[in-house]
């Protein structure tokens, strides 16, 4: 048996005996020590412990990349991402994670979600207008904003879902 694997064995043992938090903070440690591994296990999944936050990515559609039925560019606008997390602030005024969320799409001009319906419970919002902007009247260039919910459980996007064709 590996050293891992031994010391893992261990760690399971002392949960047994009561000593979850303990147990908790040193599996942290131990996945910290293992993420440039190769092989992790998986009783030690890598988690994101930034929260909730939304990423950006944008396409841009030319008259002559319509004509192609492409974009003439696309990619990343925010790959690292804005965060949702109430400050103490927000928290103080009673805003939610959810509240930002649906501020956030809605200031951005979101309105399409990746999937609708009584379930629905969207992983993503786009904009659906890009007229207005100075490519646009100048150069006849659209672009189109999309934005990732990142850390969201299915209920919060189902209430941002809901909340967002509130209106």
């Amino acid at each position: 048996m590996n050293k891992n694997k031994k010391f893992l064995n261990f760690l399971e043992s002392l949960k047994l005996e009561g000593n979850k938090t303990l147990i908790e903070h040193v599996e942290k440690g131990f996945t910290a020590c293992l993420e440039n591994e190769q092989q992790q296990t998986s009783l030690f999944p890598k988690e994101d412990i930034r929260g909730h936050y939304i990423t950006t990515t944008y396409q841009t559609v030319t008259p002559e990349s319509a004509k192609d039925g492409d974009y003439a560019d696309q990619g990343w606008e925010d790959k690292e991402g804005e965060s949702t997390e109430p400050d103490e602030f927000d928290q103080e005024e009673g805003s939610t994670v959810i509240d930002k969320t649906v501020q956030f799409l809605s200031d951005k001009g979101a309105s399409e979600p990746n999937e609708s319906g009584m379930n629905a419970t969207p992983s993503w919002w786009s904009t659906t207008d890009a007229s207005g902007t100075r490519d646009y009247y100048e150069k006849g260039e659209e672009t189109y904003y999309s934005y990732h919910l990142n850390n969201y459980k299915e209920e919060e996007k189902a209430e941002i879902y809901k909340r967002m064709n509130a209106a």
